[in-house]
């Protein structure tokens, strides 16, 4: 029994973005969220048995953004979550946190927030791996069709390790291979 207001929003790189509010909340409580609506409208999950070339795999996108939203960092510039909480999922988008006075950067403040993102990048790095069930291991055999960035590693390793290295370089693979592993 609420009068919603909906407005589309600017700068989704493959996303109708709107911004779905409710009027009649009194204006210290959150009362905006983020629609995000997927224009493929296509579910290319790992349950989906098509062998079809996607951008992106909206299933992984949904549960690693679910994922991202439980992870925090404790910086000077953000003392919160990682990403947006994420409410709910739908056929073809999902509802998350709308964060208020926030936009997009430009290219020319990237300097002056450089910084800061650097800062965020590095916190996002020093995470443990998201669970199996949130990105699953691809298996190790190498007659597999398609490479991942896990086979590419141990291929690259394999290659370097059959070069004439130096004591230093070699040093250098077997703790590259250690932190691989």
């Amino acid at each position: 029994d609420s009068d919603l207001r909906i407005r589309p929003l600017t700068g989704g790189l493959s996303n109708h973005l709107f911004l779905v509010s409710n009027a009649s909340l009194v204006s210290t409580t959150p009362n905006a969220v983020l629609v995000r609506i997927h224009p493929d409208g296509e579910d290319h999950s790992e349950n989906n048995q098509q062998e079809e070339f996607c951008i992106v795999d909206r299933a992984f996108e949904t549960k690693f953004a679910a994922w991202l939203a439980s992870q925090h960092e404790d910086l000077p510039h953000n003392q919160g979550s990682m990403a947006p909480t994420m409410y709910g999922r739908f056929e073809n988008g999902r509802v998350e946190e709308f964060y208020p006075n926030v936009r997009p950067l430009a290219c020319a403040e990237m300097k002056l927030y450089g910084p800061w993102l650097a800062q965020s990048m590095a916190s996002f790095h020093t995470l443990d791996p998201p669970p199996e069930e949130i990105l699953s291991r691809p298996p190790t055999s190498e007659f597999t069709s398609s490479a991942t960035i896990y086979q590419t590693m141990r291929a690259w390793l394999k290659q370097a390790y059959s070069a004439q290295l130096d004591e230093p370089a070699k040093d250098l693979l077997d703790q590259l291979a250690q932190e691989w592993e």
